[in-house]
């Protein structure tokens, strides 16, 4: 990605920023739109497509974690796709298809576990992953995600998505795309 497209389309977001809407017809002022960040609405369209793909189309499925089984309808209720790697703290593998598995509410988000049963449930998360994945996928996926730790450690990469990682974020949704068709 060139620096004159990063300047492109910072400049295009500046534009975007102060752009006004028509004026109002009860007081004759003007508002200013102030658009989403396109950054935040591409990552959350890959995460969308992500759990489409992660979900599948399956009407039961079973969480892979603790094995309840789920009723879903096109793969929309009751499952939830959930990360192998915290998508909060490894955000450039959170649209990785192989970073992904299919769980119900209580293991994907519900906090009411103490520390050992979070790590309890971690440890089976794991090896759900593994006998679905692979040994090698889920070594590959730990080795991505230390890699990346010491590159946002190092400032080598961004904590969190910037509108430099567009591209980025537009590949891994192209490539969820193939996966859905």
């Amino acid at each position: 990605f060139c620096i004159n497209n990063k300047k492109k389309a910072k400049k295009q977001l500046q534009v975007l920023k102060y752009q006004k809407k028509s004026t109002s017809k009860i007081d004759n002022t003007s508002k200013v739109v102030i658009p989403e960040n396109p950054v935040k609405i591409i990552y959350t369209k890959g995460l969308i497509l992500w759990s489409k793909v992660i979900r599948g189309n399956k009407e039961y499925c079973y969480c892979e974690t603790c094995g309840k089984m789920l009723k879903t309808y096109n793969g929309v209720y009751g499952a939830q796709a959930g990360h192998f790697l915290d998508k909060a703290i490894y955000w450039k593998l959170a649209l990785n298809p192989d970073n992904g598995l299919i769980q119900c509410k209580e293991c994907n988000v519900d906090m009411t576990h103490t520390f050992e049963e979070h790590k309890l449930i971690r440890q089976k998360i794991r090896q759900a992953m593994i006998e679905n994945k692979g040994i090698e996928v889920i070594i590959d996926l730990e080795e991505q995600a230390e890699q990346f730790k010491y590159k946002v450690s190092t400032n080598q990469e961004n904590s969190k998505p910037k509108i430099d990682d567009i591209p980025f974020l537009q590949n891994q949704i192209t490539i969820l795309k193939t996966l859905l068709t």
